[in-house]
């Protein structure tokens, strides 16, 4: 009985976890590493939400996230000079963590690249 107790427990804290999360998918406007901001366009709204240094970048292959492990700063910079250019159409996915001020990135899911690039 003691397991059914802890098991419900478990499951319960995890859908807690997941509720807790959000995605956000918009038009890259800047994503600010000096001010530790990222600043999106979403249903015409602008979005501003926290980076943090746990913040992973990455590309999403078959429904699985990979964290990028290195050249991860040269990916930004590559996405802020593409978000700069008129008419930029940048899509990302960002996922966040917490709620109201508390609210912080978890991921940034960058667009794939085409062959060649």
């Amino acid at each position: 009985m003691l397991r059914r107790f802890v098991g419900a427990g478990i499951v319960l804290f995890l859908i807690a976890g997941v509720a807790l999360s959000k995605e956000y998918t918009g038009t890259l406007v800047k994503i600010d590493q000096d001010g530790n901001t990222i600043k999106l366009k979403v249903d015409d709204k602008d979005v501003t939400l926290k980076l943090t240094p746990e913040t992973q970048y990455g590309s999403t292959r078959k429904g699985t996230f990979t964290a990028l492990k290195k050249g991860a700063k040269a990916a930004v910079e590559k996405l802020n000079t593409a978000a700069a250019e008129k008419d930029s159409k940048v899509t990302i996915k960002v996922v966040t963590e917490g709620e109201g001020e508390k609210e912080t990135v978890k991921e940034v899911h960058l667009p794939r690249r085409k062959k060649g690039e």
